[in-house]
């Protein structure tokens, strides 16, 4: 809107021309004098001035002509004056007037008037503009023409940058003014340094990511300027640039080429402002600028692409004559990190599962971490480069269809990877798969030949090896240099509690590893495992496995590998695992690593054995002479209980075992009894005892084979002997075919016995076997010297007693006689008294002559038994009614009212209740009462005979039931008798199979008791029984072995007389007789027999061959040699079997 000063000191006249040109559209303002119209047209541009002629001060005409001195001729003046003279108008003109309007102003010419010099001013201005214009460009041509004489001469971006805004900045005199490039790929505007009116640390700050703005701010991509003097309330820029630069006043003028916006002039705080001048001259700036920075981008980029080529060719020529794989991939990322600026690259390898594992890398490690396995796998499976976002990319390295890895390249933040980039990188991942390729043929050559040559060496030095951890250490070595490994090592597993320990190790770095107690059990940890499974193991992520351990030595990529050797049986046996390892940043493992890995822990295992048996010999060795040693010194006694204890001692002594202990089997018991016992513990166990169908001993008695119980926690039959032992072995010791004892040895650790142990305590129970038997036949041969020495006292005695105990009956009938012949005349009384001494005499001869043949039969086997059902109490009853009365010892008889049955002979039993009840009253000489109890339990009918008399002592008490034998005192010399009665009623008792004791008082009297079976139920319907006689203790329980296995019971003697008088008094189904027994040898017991009727049909059969028996061999019903074949004896008793089944 035009605006109008009108000066006139009438209010009134200058209130109605304000408004007049207000209701037109016209802005007029009023001024009351010359001097105030002055002020204001110079401090405000008005387009025209109504002047009235008549003003206080100054006059229309002066003031006019002040306004064309200080304006100018430009501005349209009007004068209004009441005067209408020439000479006034021509004072007006003179003055600089342009026009006269007369008063009272005439309004519609007014307006006229007003439009028309309007319109003159306007085109004035118009014209001005023009030629302030021409003349600027004409500047500018100049300029632009000087400055880019200037700028051709610059060569750095940073020389290019002072250049311009130090020129800027003096041209347009702003303090602050910078370029600020637009980089598309980030989208983000950053002050290109350095910048003009700014310290460095702030100017890089001036960094902008630029996003889609509002509507309402400015948008530099439109490429229009912008100017604002306002900058702090200016709602169209970005707040945080303008605070972070101060800025007041800002020229914004993008820089455009080629269509392309390239960045920002700016300049800041002007003072007074900017000007549209600014903007015009800054515009012409922006132009060649963005023309320079788009050529400097171009040869920078032909530069940096000829220079990458360059470098690439040469990377290109190095890659061919490289042969190791690692060095290849080292010296191609770290040649691609560095040439290309790149802030990260990497190689990765891909496995079948998907899993991406870094082989190398080059460079820092981004904020952003690892790159996206997902984004690896599918870069790996397309042909071409793969970009995840403007700065990461992907390159396959391929050899035709074999996928080798994966080149990752990574810019930090604000950068960019150019297509030109990845065209190259793809180039250069294509020579660098054939490198690959070919390094990888070049190191598998190399390292089967040095795996061959190291497998053949090993071989050869572990032939001589005695101690397996040289050969360790050789092999660990190995291992590591020929597999690139950081760290080799070999657990061995400890059979006793199932753990892996540290055995052997070798270190590329002895300074970055540290060893400690490392223990695995069975399936714990990747090594555990691979013992558990007997599977190797590879893991090149071991970190992410939940059963890998870590330790104190940091790993990223291990091999275990078992170490199995084979026994000579085939049974494997695990030694331990082969570990190798590499520490973090290495790169994996291979499966030709583990495959070689495998076949020298097999050429390895091999050698272990070899080893191993070596030393396994020479510990047999040693055992075996240890054994030999313990042998003869056990060999020593004939003693069964010293043999047993002194084994058990030498053994726990010698070998260090914790516990050691022998038990015998007692099959009656079903159990067997520990009785040597030898251990760590202050508690021994002799005495104790286990039943023979339950615990690890009765397993080895009954099945009649060595047990071994690795872990006795695993073994349900095991009964704790003592609580350390955590394995054992029982071992059954023989005597011919039969288990006559049990070495039972315990370790205080699991698998405790290894199979050479187990040997060697075999050897040594075999051993004591021999030596129990030839102790047994030792003992068997004492027996039969001693009753040798016993008979031939018993004849020494029978002299005696024919020499002294016959001569005075013999004396006393004689000298009777004599008296009768000296005295023919004697009187009748006389002769009759000397007859009847003759007569006593000769009875008692008789009498001792009846009870030295009744010894010598029972001696010989030849006294006769006739048994049957005897009522023990009804006969005890008749011998008492048929003794004389004597009131001196009167008898007293109490017996049950019920019969008391017994299988007796009723005769032999009477003759002992009578010779105890008279030997009661013989040696009671003061007299004195005698009882006679008969008491019966479930089993047994016990007889007791009680007097008062003189009793025994002690020490007499073993003579008493030996033939020939009597007690010697004063006080019995008067008292006759021939020393045979109690041994004969011993050996009658014993006939029946009881016993007889005597318990007594020296001067309180004495109690002869004896005990018979009852014969009741149990004896009516016992098993067929068999009858064995055998000298020695190991026949006769090798017979019952036999005969128990067909269902028989079996009654045991050890000479013959013995095996008449059971025969007689138990009617066997059958008889096996050894054929040499003491007193009785195998054929005579055949013939008295024979003679019995009661046993002459019972089929009898002799140890011994045929031939050996002589004449006698018709008694016998069958043979079976010495030493015993069970089978023979088997079939002999089943042929009995069969016969009393069908009977």
């Amino acid at each position: 809107m035009p605006r109008i000063l009108v000066v006139d000191d009438d209010p009134h006249v200058a209130r109605t021309l304000v408004d007049l040109l207000a209701l037109h559209e016209y802005k007029a303002e009023r001024a009351e004098s010359g001097e105030k119209a002055l002020e204001l047209l110079v401090r405000e541009p008005f387009d025209l001035v109504l002047l009235d002629v008549r003003l206080p001060g100054m006059n229309g005409f002066a003031t006019c002509l002040r306004i064309r001195e200080r304006i100018g001729p430009s501005l349209p003046v009007i004068i209004l004056t009441a005067l209408g003279d020439p000479a006034s108008v021509r004072e007006g003109y003179d003055a600089g007037a342009d026009d006269f309007l007369t008063k009272p102003v005439d309004t519609p010419a007014m307006l006229y008037k007003v439009r028309a010099f309007l319109r003159m001013k306007s085109l004035h201005d118009e014209t001005v503009r023009n030629r302030e214009e021409a003349q600027a460009r004409a500047r500018d041509l100049a300029l632009l023409h000087e400055i880019g004489r200037d700028w051709s001469l610059i060569a750095e971006p940073e020389e290019f940058n002072r250049t311009v805004t130090e020129r800027l900045a003096g041209l347009i005199g702003a303090p602050i003014c910078l370029i600020a490039q637009y980089d598309a790929a980030t989208r983000t505007l950053a002050a290109a340094l350095p910048v003009y009116g700014l310290p460095d640390e702030v100017a890089r700050r001036v960094r902008y990511e630029v996003k889609p703005e509002h509507r309402g701010m400015w948008n530099f991509r439109t490429g229009r300027s912008y100017l604002s003097n306002h900058a702090r309330t200016d709602t169209r820029l970005i707040r945080e640039m303008v605070e972070l630069m101060g800025a007041d006043a800002v020229v914004l003028v993008p820089m455009v080429s080629e269509g392309a916006v390239l960045g920002l002039l700016v300049a800041l705080n002007k003072p007074g402002g900017f000007t549209e001048a600014d903007v015009q001259l800054m515009t012409i700036f922006a132009g060649p600028a963005a023309t320079f920075i788009r050529s400097r981008q171009i040869f920078d980029r032909q530069r940096r692409h000829a220079h990458r080529m360059e470098r690439l060719s040469a990377l290109m020529g190095e890659m061919a004559t490289s042969l190791g794989r690692t060095s290849l991939l080292n010296l191609a990322v770290s040649r691609i990190q560095a040439d290309l600026g790149y802030d990260a690259v990497s190689f990765h390898v891909l496995d079948a599962a998907g899993g991406a594992r870094l082989d190398v890398e080059a460079g820092s490690r981004e904020p952003a971490g690892a790159p996206d396995p997902e984004m690896l796998r599918w870069a790996q499976r397309g042909t071409t480069p793969l970009p995840s976002g403007p700065s990461e990319l992907a390159v396959p390295v391929r050899a035709g269809d074999q996928a080798l890895g994966v080149l990752h390249v990574r810019r930090g933040a604000g950068g960019t990877v150019s297509e030109e980039e990845s065209n190259l990188l793809s180039t250069l991942a294509g020579h660098l798969a054939l490198a690959l390729q070919k390094a990888e043929s070049v190191a598998k050559t190399e390292r089967l030949a040095a795996q061959m040559a190291t497998l053949y060496d090993l071989g050869l030095q572990t032939t001589a090896l005695q101690d397996l951890r040289p050969l360790f250490a050789k092999a660990t070595e190995e291992v590591g240099r020929l597999t690139k490994a950081d760290h080799t090592s070999v657990l061995r597993l400890d059979p006793a509690d199932d753990v892996l320990r540290f055995f052997a190790a070798w270190t590329r770095d002895p300074t970055l590893e540290s060893y400690g107690q490392v223990e695995f059990r069975l399936g714990e940890g990747i090594a555990g495992q691979v013992a558990r499974d007997r599977v190797p193991a590879l893991v090149n992520d071991p970190e992410d496995r939940p059963h890998f351990v870590a330790l104190d030595n940091p790993i990223a990529r291990l091999i275990c590998v078992p170490l199995v050797h084979y026994e000579r049986d085939g049974t494997p046996n695990l030694f331990g695992v082969l570990n190798a390892s590499r520490r973090p940043g290495a790169p994996p493992f291979t499966s030709e690593d583990l495959e070689y890995l495998t076949r020298f822990a097999s050429q390895l295992s091999i050698a272990v054995a070899n080893s191993m048996a070596f030393a396994a010999e020479r510990e047999r060795s040693e055992q075996l002479a240890l054994v030999n040693t313990l042998i003869r010194e056990i060999a020593g006694n004939l003693s069964r209980e010293a043999i047993m204890k002194t084994s058990v001692r030498r053994i726990h002594e010698a070998f260090r075992y914790p516990v050691v202990c022998i038990g015998v089997p007692e099959p009656a018991g079903d159990r067997h009894v520990i009785v040597a016992a030898a251990s760590r513990e202050p508690r021994a166990q002799e005495g104790g005892a286990e039943p023979l169908r339950g615990g690890v001993s009765g397993r080895a008695i009954l099945e009649k084979r060595t047990v071994l119980v690795p872990d006795v926690a695993e073994d349900p039959d095991y009964l704790p002997l003592f609580p350390s032992t955590r394995s054992m072995v029982s071992i059954p010791i023989f005597s011919g075919e039969e288990v006559v004892a049990v070495l039972t040895v315990g370790s205080d650790v699991r698998r405790g016995f290894d199979r050479g142990q187990v040997i060697t305590l075999e050897t040594l129970a075999d051993g004591i076997g021999i030596i129990l038997r030839n102790a047994e036949l030792y003992q068997a041969l004492e027996r039969t010297n001693a009753k040798l020495v016993e008979l031939d006292r018993m004849k020494s005695e029978l002299v005696n007693i024919v020499a002294h105990d016959f001569r005075s009956p013999l004396a006393g009938v004689l000298g009777h006689a004599e008296l009768l012949e000296w005295k023919p005349d004697a009187s009748r009384e006389e002769r009759v008294e000397q007859a009847r001494a003759i007569i006593r005499a000769a009875t008692h001869m008789a009498n001792l002559v009846d009870k030295t043949l009744k010894t010598t039969r029972l001696e010989t086997g030849h006294f006769p038994f006739e048994f049957g059902v005897v009522d023990l109490g009804a006969a005890v009853r008749a011998v008492v009614s048929r003794l004389p009365d004597d009131a001196r010892h009167p008898v007293s008889v109490d017996t049950p009212d019920d019969p008391v049955p017994c299988w007796a002979d009723q005769d032999r039993m009477s003759e002992v209740v009578e010779n105890l009840v008279s030997n009661a009253v013989k040696y009671s000489p003061e007299g004195g009462p005698v009882r006679v109890e008969l008491k019966r339990d479930a089993e047994f009918a016990t007889l007791t005979v009680v007097d008062v008399g003189m009793g025994i002592d002690a020490k007499d008490m073993d003579r008493l039931f030996r033939p020939f034998s009597r007690v010697r005192s004063r006080r019995t010399a008067e008292i006759e008798g021939s020393g045979l009665g109690l041994y004969i009623c011993d050996r009658i008792v014993k006939a029946h199979g009881g016993r007889l004791w005597v318990e007594s008082r020296p001067g309180q009297g004495s109690a002869f008791s004896f005990a018979l079976p009852l014969f009741g139920v149990a004896a009516q319907t016992r098993a067929p029984l068999v009858l064995v006689a055998a000298g020695d203790e190991w026949t006769r329980r090798e017979v019952r072995r036999v005969a128990e296995s067909h269902g028989y019971a079996t009654h045991e003697v050890s000479d013959g007389v013995e095996a008449v008088e059971a025969a007689m008094r138990l009617v066997p189904a059958a008889v096996v007789l050894d054929r040499i027994l003491p007193r009785l040898g195998a054929g005579e017991v055949a013939e008295r027999l024979k003679e019995n009727a009661a046993t002459e049909a019972v089929p009898l059969f002799a140890l011994a061959a045929q031939a050996d028996l002589g004449e006698r061999s018709h008694l016998f019903a069958g043979y079976v040699p010495k030493p015993i074949d069970s089978n023979r004896l088997s079939a002999a008793l089943e042929a009995i079997s069969r016969t009393l089944r069908a009977s």
